[in-house]
């Protein structure tokens, strides 16, 4: 496989998952761009809506209309920050707990088709090749844009949404 295809293949995975994602959270009433909000969200309380866009590499304007439809549906919650006024904190809703185990299982059965048929073995490995493809792309974009304040991170970390906390 060339590199031109690998990067095709990455693109077509991420659209159709993502396209999975979107359906099967609409019950909900929102997308997986949200999903990923809430995820981040569980897992670092308390962002200020700068910091939830640097963590998902998100733009601002993608950020606030996402939060507006979080809020408006009770999911989030903007607070004052104590030890800056100026700043609001996020924080989820206890209506989000509601629905957070579910969005897990959502998560991990969209995942799991990807890799379906694949031994553990593979699965391994493919997570390993994955972390590296994602180092290598990360480490080649911030060097270059010479971003200090974002660190490098695995795979993993990179992509965590935070719901497996979720038990």
């Amino acid at each position: 496989m060339e590199n031109n295809e690998l990067g095709h293949c990455i693109a077509i995975i991420s659209k159709y998952w993502g396209t999975k994602i979107n359906h099967e959270v609409s019950k909900f009433n929102i997308n997986k761009t949200q999903v990923e909000i809430l995820g981040v969200l569980f897992y670092f309380k308390g962002l200020s809506q700068n910091e939830l866009g640097e963590k998902l590499f998100l733009d601002k304007i993608t950020v606030t209309k996402n939060l507006q439809g979080l809020i408006k549906q009770g999911f989030v919650e903007k607070k004052r920050s104590e030890e800056d006024r100026r700043v609001k904190r996020l924080y989820l809703t206890p209506k989000t707990e509601g629905i957070g185990k579910e969005i897990k299982a959502i998560i991990k059965d969209t995942s799991s088709i990807l890799t379906r048929g694949f031994s553990r073995e593979e699965k391994n490995e493919l997570m390993k090749l994955m972390g590296k493809m994602v180092r290598n792309i990360f480490d080649e974009v911030f060097q270059k844009e010479q971003i200090s304040r974002v660190t490098r991170k695995s795979c993993s970390e990179t992509t965590a949404t935070g719901w497996e906390e979720l038990k």
